[in-house]
């Protein structure tokens, strides 16, 4: 079976939420926006983020949003976030699932 890249990424990404919610919870806990322009209800924009790949047992993003029309940068972001396990205590390794799933996301 052949998959374009997307689907591929789509099935990977929805079986690694699957597993995830089984096993562990992501708190979000760290939030940082910068606007740069302004944005209206009737505008399409585009939604690029970005995985930063780093050892700690954590998610971290960052986020471009453009305006579709002239692709101007409205604003970028960052978030940090953190696995929980199901005693809702913050795991201080990260997870192999998740390893596992950055080495075919990040390749």
């Amino acid at each position: 079976m052949y998959l374009r890249v997307n689907e591929y990424y789509l099935i990977v990404q929805r079986i690694f939420v699957k597993i995830m919610l089984i096993v562990f919870k992501i708190l979000l806990v760290k939030l940082e926006i910068d606007y740069k322009n302004q944005l209206f209800y009737e505008n399409e924009i585009i939604i690029k983020t970005i995985l930063n790949d780093t050892p700690a047992a954590k998610i971290c993003f960052d986020y471009e949003i453009c305006r579709k029309s002239d692709n101007e940068l409205i604003l970028t972001a960052s978030t940090i976030q953190i696995f929980m396990n199901k005693k809702r205590e913050s795991e201080l390794n990260m997870p192999d699932f998740f390893q596992e799933w950055k080495n075919i996301y990040l390749k």
